[in-house]
């Protein structure tokens, strides 16, 4: 059974590439492009790692989805990933504050996302 991996991004071109790279790594990829329909499919399919970008159109933005999600005893374990271009996800207080367990900064090189991705899962081990 494949390990499934939710892409919160607003950006087909991104959606795109991310599904094409953990699908070849071996991953299920599930899609989402806002935070809305992002909390809904974490709540029905409980994936084992986001990648959540900051700037998502309407509410919650990316930061609200990841303290939602690990405010919730039931969601809190899930590894999250902010995965974006905003300069939000450089700031160590901020990544605390969301309780994020991993930033990456776009663009970034696939090996970065597969090897982030591993450690994240590797910590919940």
């Amino acid at each position: 059974m494949a390990l499934k991996v939710l892409v919160v991004d607003d950006q087909p071109g991104i959606v795109q590439v991310l599904g094409i790279i953990l699908q070849r790594a071996g991953y299920e990829p599930l899609f989402a492009i806002n935070g809305r329909e992002a909390l809904e499919i974490i709540n029905r399919e409980r994936p084992h790692v986001v990648i959540l970008d900051d700037m998502l159109p309407g509410e919650p933005d990316g930061g609200d989805v990841c303290l939602i999600l690990k405010e919730n005893h039931k969601t809190r374990h899930i590894p999250v990933i902010m995965h974006s271009a905003g300069m939000r996800i450089q700031s160590a207080s901020f990544l605390s504050h969301i309780g994020a367990d991993a930033a990456l900064q776009k663009p970034c090189p696939p090996r970065r996302i597969l090897e982030t991705i591993e450690a994240c899962l590797n910590e919940r081990v």
